[in-house]
């Protein structure tokens, strides 16, 4: 299938769907990157070009990332589990963020203001290694080559093609996001399917 892209060029999009549901395919093609006169640093816009690839519609939750960590501990690699474990940030309480249990594993605590943890948030406070870690572990789980997206592909993803500046256009509206004023309560992860208030 082919579709047009910008009015620029044709993009490829395989037939036969994501392998995944909780995936999208991203075509390949040229896309309007940098350029946010807002953004801090922010380069020159730039056409650049990036092959198709798959990404996930949410980011990686409490629960996927306990799955790995419970998984190692079960064969025998604590040591392993420890190291990838997330782990309170610099100068907070030392430590893992997530409680072990009685047979060595992991499970969900409370953050620091003692609010839970719920399964659905997005892991944080996790290592670069960590994460590769974590894609290299759910590649021979499922048979899929994952790895973290590159910057380019970060960005076409969460921005779109067309340069603008935000996912739904360049107005910020912050009834289509999840900020600090939009939803009651301290701040703090949300669950990634939550939507964003209306």
């Amino acid at each position: 299938v082919r579709l047009r892209r910008g009015g620029a060029a044709a993009a490829r999009i395989p037939l036969g769907g994501a392998p995944r549901a909780d995936t999208c395919y991203v075509p390949e093609g040229p896309f309007e990157a940098t350029g946010d006169p807002e953004a801090p640093d922010s380069f020159p816009r730039t056409t650049v070009r990036v092959g198709g690839f798959l990404i996930g519609t949410h980011p990686v939750t409490n629960h996927e990332y306990l799955q790995l960590l419970n998984a190692l501990v079960a064969a025998g690699r604590r040591p392993e589990a420890e190291h990838l474990a997330p782990r309170e940030p610099e100068g907070g309480a030392t430590g893992w963020i997530y409680p072990r249990t009685a047979d060595g594993g992991f499970t969900l605590g409370v953050d620091a203001e003692g609010t839970p943890w719920a399964p659905a948030q997005p892991v944080v406070q996790i290592t670069w290694r960590a994460a590769l870690a974590y894609c290299d572990w759910l590649s021979q789980l499922d048979g899929l080559p994952w790895r973290l997206p590159h910057e380019l592909e970060w960005e076409e993803a969460a921005r779109g093609a067309d340069g603008r500046k935000r996912p739904w256009g360049d107005r910020f509206d912050p009834a289509l996001a999840r900020c600090l004023g939009t939803v009651a309560g301290p701040p703090g992860a949300r669950a990634s399917t939550t939507t964003p208030p209306t």
